[in-house]
């Protein structure tokens, strides 16, 4: 996925250009942008006064849009934060891209997560707006991050601006690699999601006890903030001294504010960092 994200910013990007990108965000999105020498602007994801946690405020989104404005990013559901656009939302980001001439990049990785109503794909919007990119792939869904093994999905033009780089560079995935993704296709992933779906409800229960922490609507991942007393440097010290791996907010956002962590674990392991947590914290 992160592949195809490359080749799209290469085919559709040009230096001084401006896309639009949430805060917090997957770290690799910035990064990106400077590759092809474009900036990135930030729409706020945290909580605000009569605000929804980690969804967008539509008002703000359009009020960053400029005549250098050339993309949005989304990434549903959410790493970090495990939020998760609904239709309308993805509407909303449509009727911008529409009004502006902008092209939406959708960062669909983690589809198959979604825990609380049915996964809402941007797909379904290409039709009536042609400049969409959906990205995923098959890391995450069948635990296989080291084939690096993506799709996307958008215009045929663009499609074959992509493969020319593509020659290039990454070439192609090896064969046995893409047969066994071929095979994944058919699994189904209901009791995958079930399972998470607990180990999220488990991770929401015990830690909102001592942490400011809304639960995650998809991915695998909760993005709490630190408890009171700790900055960010104190409480990944403490995290580190423990054995307990972490990742800073800072990684994904302009604020140090927020850490996240992973439930894609073993009961026994979640236990474990669920109770280190909750020492930290002093709950």
């Amino acid at each position: 996925m992160s592949g195809g994200l490359l080749l799209a910013h290469l085919a559709l990007i040009n230096a001084g250009d401006e896309v639009l990108l949430s805060d917090p965000s997957f770290v690799i999105y910035k990064n990106l942008l400077e590759c092809v020498g474009a900036k990135a602007r930030y729409y706020n994801l945290y909580p605000t006064d009569g605000g929804r946690a980690w969804h967008p405020d539509f008002d703000q989104v359009a009020s960053l849009v400029n005549d250098r404005t050339k993309a949005i990013v989304l990434n549903s559901p959410s790493n970090p934060t495990g939020g998760v656009l609904d239709e309308g939302e993805l509407a909303a980001f449509r009727a911008i891209a529409e009004r502006h001439g902008l092209w939406l990049f959708a960062d669909e990785i983690y589809s198959h997560f979604a825990y609380d109503a049915p996964f809402s794909s941007m797909i379904t919007h290409m039709a009536d707006w042609e400049r969409t990119m959906v990205f995923g792939g098959f890391s995450k869904t069948y635990g296989v991050p080291g084939w690096r093994l993506g799709w996307v999905a958008g215009p045929g033009p663009i499609l074959e601006r992509m493969k020319a780089v593509q020659q290039y560079t990454f070439v192609c995935p090896p064969t046995p690699l893409q047969h066994g993704a071929m095979a994944a296709l058919s699994v189904d992933m209901t009791a995958k999601r079930d399972e998470y779906r607990k180990k999220r409800d488990r991770v929401a229960e015990e830690l909102s006890k001592c942490y400011e922490l809304t639960p995650s609507e998809g991915s695998f991942y909760a993005f709490p903030a630190y408890p009171r007393g700790f900055d960010e440097e104190s409480f990944i010290g403490a995290c580190l001294e423990r054995k307990l791996l972490v990742v800073p907010g800072s990684s994904f956002s302009r604020q140090a504010t927020h850490f996240r962590l992973s439930f894609a674990v073993s009961d026994e392991m979640l236990d474990r960092g669920i109770d280190v947590l909750r020492e930290i914290a002093g709950g």
